[in-house]
C-alpha cells in the first residue's frame, strides 16, 4: 500500500508542471499538472491533518451540490472548477481537480499569509468593470442555489456560518490591546442588528473565501471560482465584504464592487455588520496574519493598516467605512 505523497504522484501518473504549495513541515501539497494529457490541480494532504481532511470531504460534496444545482436549467449557472477524483493512502488523502489555463485575479504571497491575496495582477488592472460585473454574476448565481438543508440533505453543523455569530466569543480584551482602541461601539451595533442580519430571508449561499486569488479568469476570459472548502450558508452580504476588504489597495474597485451591490439601508447595515465580524475574527489572536513574526512590531503594523481603520469606521457608520483611504 501506497505511504508516502510521492507515491500517490506516481499512481496516478501525475506529471507536475508547476507548484503553487509544497509544505514539507505539515506535509500539504498544491500542485498543477497533467494525469493522463488531462490537466489538474492536485492537492495532497497527510491524514493527520484533520482540518484540511475535512475540507477535502467538503469541497467534493459541495461540488456534488453545486453539479444537481447547475442541472436545472431555469436557473444561473455556478461557474466553478469541476471535481475530478479523489482518493487516499495509508497516510495521505488526494483530490484532483480540472486545471483551467488562466491566471487568478491576485497572486498568493504565501510568507504573509493573510496579507498576501491583495495585489491584482497587472494585466487584470484596466478591465475592473468587466471583472466586477462578472464577479457579481458569479455571486448572484451563488445566491440561487438552495438554503433549506433538509432538501440538500447536509447537516447544519457542516455548513455553518463563515465567521462566529456572536462577535464575543473572541477574545476582545486581546483584540482591543493589540489594536490600541476600544471596540464598545463595534458590538453594540453588531448585537443590535443581529437578529435581522440572521433571518431567513436574508441568508444565502455563500463562498466564504471570496478573495482575489481564488478568482479565476481564464484563458477564454471567463471568469470561476475556485475554491469552495469554506463553503457555508451566511448573511448575503458576507462574500462583499470579505472581498471589500481583501481589495483595500484598490479604492475604484471597492466603489465599482459596493456601488452594484450595496444599494439601499439594510445593504448597508448588514455590510457594516459583516466588516465589524470578519475583522473580529481575523484580529481573533494578535498578529495572526502574518507568517514570519520574529523581530517585528506586530502592534504598530496592526494598528496603522488599513483593516483596522475599517474595523473603526465600521462602529461609526457606512458612510465611514466608505471614506477610509
Amino acid at each position: 500500500m501506497n505511504k508516502t505523497w510521492e507515491e500517490i504522484i506516481e499512481s496516478l501518473e501525475f506529471v507536475e508542471t508547476k507548484s503553487i504549495k509544497k509544505d514539507l513541515k505539515k506535509q500539504e501539497f498544491i500542485l498543477i499538472g497533467e494525469i493522463k494529457g488531462r490537466d489538474v490541480l492536485l492537492k495532497i494532504s497527510n491524514k493527520k491533518n484533520t482540518y484540511r481532511i475535512k475540507q477535502f470531504e467538503k469541497e467534493k460534496y459541495v461540488d456534488k451540490i453545486i453539479e444537481k444545482h447547475n442541472k436545472n436549467l431555469s436557473l444561473p449557472i455556478i461557474n466553478k472548477t469541476d471535481f475530478l477524483d479523489s482518493g487516499n493512502n495509508k497516510n495521505f488523502v488526494w483530490m484532483a481537480r480540472k486545471y483551467y489555463p488562466g491566471t487568478s485575479l491576485a497572486s498568493f504571497n504565501r510568507d504573509k499569509v493573510l496579507f498576501g491575496y491583495d495585489i491584482i495582477r497587472q494585466k487584470y488592472i484596466f478591465k475592473k468593470g468587466k471583472i466586477i460585473d462578472d464577479i457579481i454574476k458569479c455571486l448572484n448565481a451563488i445566491y440561487s442555489l438552495e438554503t433549506d438543508f433538509r432538501k440538500l440533505g447536509v447537516k447544519h453543523n457542516d455548513f455553518k456560518r463563515r465567521y462566529q455569530s456572536d462577535v464575543e466569543e473572541y477574545d476582545i480584551k486581546a483584540i482591543e490591546k493589540e489594536l490600541g482602541l476600544k471596540l464598545d461601539k463595534q458590538i453594540e451595533f453588531y448585537n443590535k442588528v443581529k437578529k435581522e442580519y440572521f433571518a431567513k430571508e436574508n441568508i444565502k449561499a455563500s463562498v466564504g473565501d471570496l478573495s482575489p486569488a481564488n478568482i479565476i479568469i481564464k484563458d477564454d476570459k471567463k471568469l470561476i471560482l475556485s475554491d469552495f472548502e469554506l463553503f457555508c450558508f451566511d448573511n448575503y452580504t458576507i462574500d462583499i465584504a470579505y472581498l471589500y476588504i481583501f481589495l483595500w489597495r484598490y479604492k475604484s474597485w471597492q466603489k465599482a464592487l459596493i456601488e452594484k451591490t450595496i444599494t439601499n439601508d439594510q445593504d448597508r447595515k448588514f455590510f457594516r455588520a459583516s466588516i465589524i465580524r470578519e475583522l473580529m475574527f481575523l484580529y481573533r489572536w494578535p498578529f495572526a496574519s502574518l507568517k514570519d513574526k520574529k523581530d517585528f512590531d506586530h502592534k504598530k503594523f496592526n494598528q496603522n493598516h488599513i483593516w483596522t481603520k475599517h474595523l473603526i469606521a465600521a462602529g461609526e457608520s457606512f458612510d465611514a467605512i466608505m471614506k477610509v483611504k
